[in-house]
């Protein structure tokens, strides 16, 4: 007798046109998967008897609903919640981005830049030969955030110029960028209730070809643990997919 008791690695891999997975992201720690399989039920009842029994089942819909749990921060992971599409920014120089919309400086304020996690951060003022702000005595800036209090406007005259650099690779995700978020599902388990003869868990692999992501109703940001972002969906059926299940696959692997 067999028992299952799963653990794993779960895998969001993108879709090309013709359903063919494309790189595979892996999502980090799920504590949880879960699937409920559903189907819609037109039942019929006789009128003959007196008893009004059910004479007949219709099935008239067949659906697959997924709920998982993600617990790594990282930008894929935040695309699928946010459905949103994963940006890089290559490096880059800013010359003369104006502060406060070119609007004078009040000291006790705070200004943010355009940009986040910037470095070589300098403030010039626009007078005839531009002054230099000092730090920390007119300005301290909070370059990862990407943020500017100003201690003292003095006599500089507006718009303060910020000058500074981006730094390579810097990755954002947006809300609502992109229409729907489609994803290959592939779930490499051990089952921690079964073990080989020679020791080792057993194993199995779960494809769900073409899971659609719903939004986050809810977004763990500030709280005293481990967010545990929930992520659910549906397992549609893949039109690519001529022979056999056109929903998922379940293969045992050979212990």
């Amino acid at each position: 007798m067999g028992y299952l008791s799963g653990q794993g690695k779960v895998y969001a891999g993108k879709r090309d046109a013709n359903g063919n997975t494309l790189d595979f992201d892996f999502l980090g720690n799920v504590p949880s998967f879960q699937l409920a399989l559903n189907v819609d039920v037109l039942e019929h009842k006789e009128s003959t008897s007196g008893q009004r029994l059910i004479d007949l089942r219709l099935i008239t819909g067949k659906k697959v609903d997924l709920t998982m749990n993600v617990q790594e921060f990282t930008p894929e992971n935040f695309a699928l919640l946010l459905q949103g599409v994963v940006d890089t920014q290559g490096a880059g120089t800013v010359t003369a981005e104006q502060l406060n919309g070119g609007n004078a400086i009040v000291a006790g304020d705070t200004y943010a830049l355009a940009g986040k996690d910037v470095a070589s951060l300098v403030l010039t003022d626009s007078t005839g030969s531009p002054l230099t702000l000092a730090t920390p005595a007119d300005y301290i800036p909070n370059l990862p955030y990407g943020l500017v209090d100003i201690i003292s406007a003095g006599a500089y005259v507006a718009p303060i110029k910020a000058a500074y650099t981006k730094k390579t690779n810097q990755k954002s995700v947006g809300m609502f960028t992109t229409a729907e978020s489609i994803r290959w599902l592939r779930f490499l388990a051990v089952n921690t209730a079964q073990k080989t003869t020679a020791g080792a868990y057993k194993r199995f692999v779960l494809d769900l070809f073409n899971v659609q992501f719903d939004p986050a109703t809810g977004l763990g940001l500030i709280q005293d643990t481990i967010a545990d972002n929930e992520l659910k969906g549906s397992v549609l059926v893949d039109p690519t997919r001529l022979t056999g299940s056109q929903v998922g696959v379940l293969t045992w692997i050979d212990n």
